[in-house]
C-alpha cells in the first residue's frame, strides 16, 4: 500500500489478476456512468466531489499506491489527448472528457490548495 509510480505502472501493466482487473474496471466504470449523470452540475457540489473521491479510492486502492491524487490527475490530463477523448467520449457522450478534466481537478488541486 506504500507503492510508488512504478509499482502504480506495474499494476496496471500486470494486475494482480485477470479476474481482480475486471471487477475493478467495472467498479470504475459504474462511478464514471453514475458521474456522467451529474455533468450538468457545478464540479465543487457536494454529488460531484463525492464521486470523484470514490473513483480515487477505488484507484488507489486497485493500483495500491499512497496517495491518488498524482494518478488522478494524470489520467484526467490524459483525455486532453484527441485520440483519448473520442474514446472516452464515444463511451460516456459528448462533452463528458472535459467535465472528467474539470471535476478532477477541482478535487485534487483544490484539496492540495487547502493543505498549503
Amino acid at each position: 500500500w506504500y507503492g510508488d509510480k512504478s509499482k502504480a505502472f506495474q499494476a496496471m501493466i500486470d494486475p494482480p489478476s485477470a479476474e481482480v482487473g475486471r471487477a475493478y474496471e467495472r467498479r470504475l466504470e459504474a462511478i464514471m456512468e453514475k458521474l456522467m449523470d451529474k455533468r450538468d452540475e457545478d464540479v465543487n457540489s457536494f454529488p460531484v466531489k463525492a464521486l470523484i473521491g470514490e473513483y480515487g479510492f477505488v484507484t488507489r486502492q486497485f493500483l495500491q499506491v499512497k496517495q491518488e491524487d498524482g494518478v488522478m490527475l494524470s489520467i484526467a490530463a490524459s483525455y486532453r489527448d484527441p485520440k483519448a477523448k473520442a474514446l472516452f467520449e464515444a463511451k460516456f457522450g459528448p462533452g463528458t472528457a472535459d467535465f472528467f478534466i474539470r471535476a478532477v481537478e477541482a478535487f485534487y488541486q483544490g484539496a492540495s490548495e487547502a493543505d498549503a
